[in-house]
């Protein structure tokens, strides 16, 4: 049992290293890829507005 309670905060340890990283890439990269793509498509569309207006 004393072993098993070392390991308990070992185990609420290893959770938030995986929330770190999993925050990091399904918040941040699709973000950063949604905000990237659609500046560029968003600008690029403007300027096509704008010369066939």
């Amino acid at each position: 049992e004393a072993p098993a309670q070392t390991e308990a905060p070992a185990q609420t340890e290893a959770p938030a290293q995986t929330d770190a990283p999993a925050w990091t890439e399904a918040g941040n990269k699709p973000r950063i890829s949604k905000n990237t793509n659609g500046n560029k498509k968003s600008k690029r569309r403007k300027k096509a507005k704008t010369r066939r207006s």
